[in-house]
């Protein structure tokens, strides 16, 4: 027998993981949710499917088409097809819900939930995405998926039996589930979402005064729980700046990466690094510097001295070619 029987209202929640399959028939997928404080799906349009929303706990906001309402619990919300939609927590808990939605006439990229019969263990089943894909590694992954996407559609309506996956393709498509799931580490980056006060230090010459000012800092969740976007607003040097970064963790290398750009710059910054479990962190990275011409290697540490204080230091080459420090900024969380 496949289908679902349950007490829905309960394991929604005690769901903690951002999102979680509980079932994937012919016409309709139910998903239980949960969005950690200042978390947000992502805006997103689905141009041929219907979705339900029902929220246990919390409140945040819902944006259908540019329009925006609070939500809480008990609240339900229904999105029509080919509504651009975003739902973010703006509680200090985090907020449980439900989706009850039409599948689409076709499972695409970057996710593909398969069904599963009672009384197995209900299990996150995202498959795609989170890894950096080269033309060998697509062709390898195309002929899983259109085993998986494409044949078993059609033996399923013809009632004829499933064709099994060869233990090369159950290989491969183990391998990309691996390296697209959130983990423990996307977990620790999701804590850090929120709204802070940041105090800026910028030194010139290390023998000289630090530059003071101010500024604040948005972090949020995207891409499902998978990378942490940073939105900075305040001044450098006197003038308004305003800056984006975004933060993650690579499955397959086992590394952070980080990306900065700003409106003082048309490049980017990009580093890699390592975070321990005090979410202390050590990052190495370049940036290209416009009057060498070339790229240019620093490196940054981060470190938490209090649940709501972090102390970021970024290191790099003075006019003498000798390593100093260029900046600290301070971020208090409000």
């Amino acid at each position: 027998m496949r289908g679902f029987v349950d007490d829905i209202e309960a394991m929604t929640e005690h769901n903690r993981d951002f999102r979680r399959v509980l079932y994937t028939g012919r016409q309709l997928q139910l998903v239980l949710m949960s969005l950690q404080p200042g978390e947000e799906i992502g805006e997103e349009v689905h141009p041929d499917r219907d979705q339900f929303f029902r929220v246990e706990k919390g409140k945040g906001v819902v944006f259908i088409d540019g329009h925006m309402a609070k939500i809480g619990s008990d609240f339900a919300i229904v999105v029509p097809a080919g509504a651009r939609h975003n739902v973010r927590n703006t509680g200090d808990k985090p907020m449980e819900y439900f989706a009850g939605r039409t599948t689409e006439s076709q499972p695409s990229p970057p996710e593909f939930a398969v069904s599963c019969p009672l009384g197995t263990e209900w299990v996150n089943s995202t498959v795609f995405g989170g890894g950096r894909m080269n033309r060998t590694s697509s062709g390898q992954l195309l002929k899983s998926v259109i085993l998986a996407l494409l044949v078993t559609p059609a033996f399923a309506q013809g009632g004829q039996a499933q064709p099994e996956m060869t233990p090369e393709q159950k290989a491969e498509m183990e391998a990309y589930m691996k390296a697209g799931t959130p983990g423990a580490p996307h977990q620790s980056l999701a804590s850090q979402a929120g709204n802070y006060d940041v105090k800026s230090r910028s030194w010139h010459d290390p023998d000289g005064p630090a530059m003071e000012e101010s500024g604040s800092v948005t972090r949020r969740m995207v891409l499902e729980g998978r990378v942490l976007v940073e939105e900075f607003n305040g001044t450098m040097m006197g003038m308004p700046f305003t800056g984006h970064g975004m933060t993650g963790f690579d499955n397959v290398s086992g590394k952070y990466w980080s990306t900065w750009m700003d409106s003082m710059s048309t490049g980017m910054m990009m580093s890699e690094g390592t975070c321990d479990a005090k979410r202390t962190c050590a990052f190495t990275g370049t940036w290209n510097d416009p009057i060498k011409k070339g790229p240019v290697t620093m490196r940054f540490t981060s470190s938490w001295t209090s649940p709501t204080t972090e102390i970021f230091e970024m290191y790099g080459p003075g006019k003498d070619g000798k390593e100093m420090k260029m900046m600290e900024l301070t971020y208090t969380k409000k």
